[in-house]
């Protein structure tokens, strides 16, 4: 796309901006893809009665940023002339491991790891052992800042999952 936007032969303006989404999660998220944001996939396993399966040590980490905060991001670069061509990264900017996410998950169904079933699974091949996004340049250009605390995303989440009428087993 930014190839094309840079056409000097279009007979019309064409703006693009890209964004690098790092876990997104929040309400409506799918709960029932097993390859699709691992928060998720946490939330409907425990809705199901399922054990929540770590792969690897649960060491690894990823950057988790609300729903709410990327829909801001979208919104200030829509007439954000800066923001035309630019490439920016939309995360929280900090790093929860995936035995810490696991925890979360279990606290905001007030269980722990002694009432509520985690299992190891060997790590999956060429994953990535840390992920956090640098926002710098989207504070800069977009003056955007993530504003909800994971706690509270996850809180809000959790509110709608369990409110989801039951789905069966994926």
């Amino acid at each position: 796309m930014h190839t094309t936007a840079e056409r000097v032969d279009l007979d019309f303006e064409f703006r693009v901006t890209s964004f690098r989404m790092y876990n997104v999660y929040g309400p409506r998220q799918a709960l029932d893809n097993p390859y699709q944001g691992v928060l998720g996939i946490f939330l409907g396993n425990l809705l199901r009665g399922e054990p929540i399966t770590i792969f690897g040590d649960g060491t690894q980490s990823r950057d988790f940023i609300y729903i709410d905060d990327i829909v801001d991001a979208w919104v200030s670069a829509l007439a954000n002339r800066d923001a035309y061509g630019g490439v920016f990264n939309l995360g929280s900017g900090h790093r929860l491991s995936i035995r810490e996410l696991a925890d979360h998950v279990l606290t905001s169904f007030d269980r722990t790891r002694e009432h509520g079933r985690l299992v190891y699974a060997p790590g999956r091949p060429g994953e990535q052992r840390h992920v956090e996004a640098d926002v710098t340049l989207a504070r800069k250009v977009l003056g955007w800042e993530p504003r909800v605390p994971f706690d509270q995303g996850l809180a809000e989440t959790t509110r709608w999952a369990t409110s989801v009428p039951s789905r069966p087993a994926a």
